[in-house]
C-alpha cells in the first residue's frame, strides 16, 4: 500500500497522524521545479519547505532545486489541512489540500544509485478514496454550519407562508482549519540564479548585404533581342499608331481597318 495514502487517510479521517507513523520518509523526487513533487512509487505529493529546511539542506554545491531524479530522506515533517482554490492548485480537491510540510531534509544514501520507478505515479488527489474522504470532510462541516445557523420548524410552516422563511443563510462551511505554516520556494535557489544570469549569444557569418535594386520584367523583355544588338522595339513605340521593323502585327484599329480594306481590294480583283 502507498505510504502517502496511508498518512493522508489518517489526517482526513482523524485529523492527525498516529505516533507509530511519524517516522522519517525516504522518497523519490519526481520533479523539483516549479513544484517539488515526491513519490513513494504509487502517488506523488508536493513538498512545502520551511525556511529552516532550505537553509539547513546540504548536498555539496547543489540545492533542493537540483534534486530531481534523486532520493531524499525527510526526517522532520508534518501534515496540515488547509483551504485553497482547487482551480488554481492542482494538488487539491474540493477546495481542500493536505500539505506535506518539510522541516528537515537530506540526500539519501541511495541517491547516487540508478533509481527506476516500477510504475507511473499519479496525483493522490485523483484517487477515488481520497476524494471521498475530502467530500465527507466538507459535508460534515456543512452539516454543522447549517445546524448552528438554526433550521426552521417545518411543522409550523403553511402553504401561504413566506418563501424566504425556509431559507437558511449559513455562508461557507466552517472547517475549523488553522492558518497554514509559512513556507518558501526552492525554485529561487542557486541553480535558478545561474539560469537567470545567462545571456543568449548569437552566432553567425557575415552580415547580409542589401538586395540589388529590382529591375521590372517588362524592361528586361524590351531589352531582349539579338545578342550584342539592341532591339529595334523601344519604349517609345509602345501604344502608338505605327509598326516598326520589329513588330509582326497591327498595333492599332486604324492599321487593322487598313489591313481589312487591303484584303477586300484583293478579293475584288479576283
Amino acid at each position: 500500500m502507498s505510504a502517502f495514502k496511508l498518512l493522508y487517510k489518517s489526517v482526513l479521517t482523524t485529523g492527525k497522524v498516529p505516533p507509530k507513523l511519524q517516522k522519517p520518509i525516504k522518497c523519490y523526487v519526481k520533479e523539483s521545479s516549479p513544484y517539488f513533487l515526491v513519490t513513494d512509487d504509487y502517488f506523488y505529493v508536493p513538498c512545502y519547505f520551511t525556511k529552516k529546511a532550505v537553509d539547513s539542506f546540504k548536498a555539496g554545491s547543489k540545492g533542493l532545486a537540483d534534486m530531481q531524479g534523486k532520493v531524499v530522506t525527510i526526517s522532520d515533517w508534518t501534515l496540515e489541512t488547509v483551504k485553497v482554490k482547487s482551480d488554481q492548485v492542482f494538488t487539491s480537491y474540493s477546495g481542500i489540500e493536505v500539505r506535506f510540510v518539510v522541516n528537515s531534509v537530506s540526500v539519501a544514501a541511495s541517491s547516487s544509485e540508478s533509481i527506476t520507478l516500477s510504475r507511473q505515479p499519479s496525483n493522490i488527489y485523483r484517487d477515488a478514496e481520497i476524494k471521498a474522504l475530502i467530500n465527507k470532510l466538507v459535508w460534515d462541516a456543512q452539516v454543522k454550519t447549517v445546524a448552528a445557523a438554526g433550521l426552521p420548524d417545518i411543522s409550523k410552516m403553511t402553504g401561504k407562508g413566506n418563501v424566504s422563511a425556509s431559507i437558511v443563510k449559513c455562508g461557507d462551511a466552517k472547517l475549523g482549519l488553522k492558518a497554514p505554516t509559512a513556507t518558501v520556494s526552492v525554485s529561487a535557489g542557486k541553480s535558478a540564479s545561474k539560469a537567470k544570469a545567462m545571456k543568449p549569444t548569437v552566432k553567425g557569418g557575415k552580415a547580409i548585404s542589401k538586395p540589388a535594386k529590382k529591375v521590372p520584367i517588362s524592361a528586361k523583355v524590351l531589352k531582349a533581342g539579338t545578342p550584342g544588338k539592341k532591339s529595334k522595339v523601344g519604349k517609345a513605340s509602345v501604344m502608338k499608331d505605327l509598326s516598326g521593323a520589329g513588330t509582326t502585327d497591327a498595333r492599332s484599329m486604324k492599321q487593322f481597318k487598313k489591313l481589312v480594306g487591303l484584303h477586300k481590294k484583293k478579293a475584288g480583283k479576283k
